[in-house]
């Protein structure tokens, strides 16, 4: 889970090349870092659209990155030290912050269960339905509630038309999918960029949000 680029006589030699390893980028691969100065606040962040974005180890124990921001934010870990944020999820509104809308769904354990999302979640993540791989950027296969409109420094207040919520595809999927006989309510929601087609699956359609083997209850959201 390395990018190595802009070396003098080439990035490897020796018995050592792109492919050894896991999560390797390729050579050819530059981060763009924001700066390299040591002396810029801008020092090793990278930005939105990189070529790690999203592209760490997925096993990673590191719980925030170089600016306390959470770690993995989206749909996984960034390689380097800076996790390319703004999507700001937790369980029921308490603490800790996590930086991925999926990964409180996993927490979840009630159906009485509310997610609460704040600013902008892209991306989507592989999973499987039955034998089907799916794309999106969340996946329900258990009962609970997603709620938008809040802030990363506000989780009491619920005002999505102050505080804007967007989950977005990115046009590489759907932006949710349910089934496992879920029963799902959305809240507070933009959700956009869904793409049915890239998302897979037997049953085509359902850019926004496919509905398998569930229900759905949406309200207040912008599609």
């Amino acid at each position: 889970y390395n990018v190595v680029s802009g070396n003098t006589g080439g990035n490897y030699g020796g018995s050592v090349n792109v492919g050894s390893g896991t999560g390797n980028l390729p050579e050819a691969t530059s981060i763009a870092f924001i700066s390299t100065d040591a002396t810029s606040l801008s020092f090793l962040r990278i930005p939105g659209g990189s070529p790690a974005e999203d592209k760490g180890d997925p096993n990673s124990p590191i719980s925030i990155d170089i600016d306390e921001d959470p770690r993995p934010s989206n749909q996984n870990f960034d390689i380097g030290a800076d996790e390319i944020g703004g999507c700001y999820a937790r369980l029921n509104g308490n603490p800790p912050t996590y930086g991925s809308v999926q990964v409180v769904i996993n927490k979840s354990a009630s159906p009485n269960d509310v997610v609460h999302v704040a600013g902008i979640c892209a991306g989507v993540s592989l999973f499987t339905d039955g034998s089907q791989p799916v794309y999106q950027t969340i996946m329900l296969t258990k009962s609970l509630t997603i709620r938008g409109g809040y802030t990363k420094d506000n989780w009491s207040t619920f005002d999505p038309i102050a505080n804007p919520t967007i989950l977005d595809a990115l046009s590489l999927g759907r932006v949710a999918y349910i089934t496992n006989s879920a029963r799902i309510t959305l809240t507070g929601l933009h959700l956009r960029y869904g793409n049915a087609t890239p998302g897979g699956g037997l049953t085509p359609g359902g850019g926004a949000v496919f509905v398998g083997r569930g229900s759905l209850t949406m309200t207040k959201n912008i599609v």
